[in-house]
């Protein structure tokens, strides 16, 4: 999910911000961000009300 560690970046928000913020864990992050891992459908609609944008955005 290439898309996903875009967006923190560009909102200048820390894999622990984000972690905390929606509740999920920093391995969480960071295995989505390097394709190990792939978040649920509402997993990935929580992180995607949180930056304000699409999840094709994440995708």
């Amino acid at each position: 999910m290439k898309g996903l560690k875009i967006q923190r970046i560009k909102k200048g928000v820390t894999q622990e911000a984000l972690a905390k913020a929606t509740a999920l864990t920093v391995r969480q992050i960071r295995s989505y961000e390097q394709g190990q891992r792939n978040p649920k459908p509402q997993t990935l609609e929580c992180i995607a009300k949180y930056f304000g944008c699409t999840i094709d955005e994440l995708l």
